[in-house]
């Protein structure tokens, strides 16, 4: 009878560790999760900030008058661009990701980019 208290209470014990430690397996990776959805966040802010300035870019090149300005211009519409490439390998490499579930908007924004990437092949 006394030994099946022991085996009881070490029970309780283990289990209680083995909550312990899962808990903090899954706090870490709530903690991991929410690290990876704010970068997503901050790459995503940064493509669209990229496409507005690679836009005004466009139209500056377009609607240079003399032909230094407009020299000027693509090269800062190929720093965009250039930009926008390395956004879209770090997409590339979340939609490959097994940790990221919702990949609709990655996936619009790499196609987003890749339509800007074919715009400037016209300017170069």
């Amino acid at each position: 009878r006394r030994r099946g208290y022991c085996t009881i209470t070490y029970l309780k014990y283990f289990n209680t560790e083995r909550r312990q430690r899962i808990q903090h397996i899954d706090n870490a990776t709530m903690s991991g999760a929410r690290k990876l959805q704010t970068e997503i966040e901050r790459v995503m802010k940064k493509v669209d900030e990229g496409v507005e300035l690679f836009d005004e870019i466009w139209e500056k090149v377009y609607s240079a008058e003399q032909q230094n300005q407009k020299e000027k211009y693509e090269v800062e519409l190929k720093k965009e661009i250039k930009k926008l490439q390395r956004l879209r390998d770090q997409i590339k490499t979340w939609i490959g990701s097994s940790e990221v579930k919702d990949k609709d908007s990655l996936i619009d924004a790499r196609k987003l980019i890749e339509t800007k990437m074919e715009q400037f092949k016209v300017c170069e």
